[in-house]
């Protein structure tokens, strides 16, 4: 398939309970509603703290046209939306000359632990899988995050790899997890 037919299909993506959907330039105040919490900024490179409405128009602005990146290939971001609000993001790049895709996530903070990230992870990696034809799936986060840890195991993928002193964060060394999933492993989710 295309990229660019695939590209006209890609949005919506549904589960059970979540639309990931394409971003609106309307979804800046709650952009900077839920980014404005600390503990999402201190996981996300490149996120601005304090975040404001000119961050979240910036970037409303950026994602808002499909884009490629020599190493990741086609990027598309999604909001995520529950029961008609809006409760985090998620990203997908694909590579299909080397059939790869790379995923990541964020939820704002009042929306955790009720299986959120988890169940965009897995449509995420489904998707790439069934509908884009990946070879592998992966993701990265940083190896202090437990919770975005397990998000990455319960969407199938095993950990791969840990990359020390990868990422220098808000004046620290951080390390990253690589987390992976190969099409011959991946079990299909509902």
């Amino acid at each position: 398939m295309e990229a660019e037919a695939l590209a006209v299909r890609v949005y919506p993506i549904r589960t059970e309970r979540l639309v990931l959907r394409f971003p609106l330039m309307s979804d800046a105040p709650t952009l900077v509603k839920l980014l404005s919490e600390p503990s999402v900024s201190r996981n996300i490179p490149r996120i601005s703290y304090p975040y404001r409405r000119k961050d979240a128009i910036k970037w409303l602005r950026r994602v808002r046209k499909p884009r490629f990146n020599a190493s990741f290939g086609r990027g598309y971001d999604f909001m995520v939306e529950m029961r008609g609000e809006v409760v985090g993001c998620c990203h997908l790049s694909w590579n299909l000359k080397e059939r790869r895709a790379f995923f990541g996530y964020w939820v704002g903070k009042p929306y955790r632990g009720q299986g959120v990230a988890t169940e965009a992870a897995r449509r995420l990696v489904n998707f790439a899988f069934a509908r884009l034809g990946a070879e592998r799936v992966w993701a990265m986060a940083f190896a202090d995050n437990l919770a975005s840890r397990r998000v990455l195991t319960k969407a199938g993928l095993r950990q791969e790899a840990l990359l020390r002193r990868n990422a220098f964060f808000h004046g620290r060394w951080r390390e990253d997890a690589c987390y992976g999933v190969l099409r011959r492993e991946w079990r299909p989710t509902r």
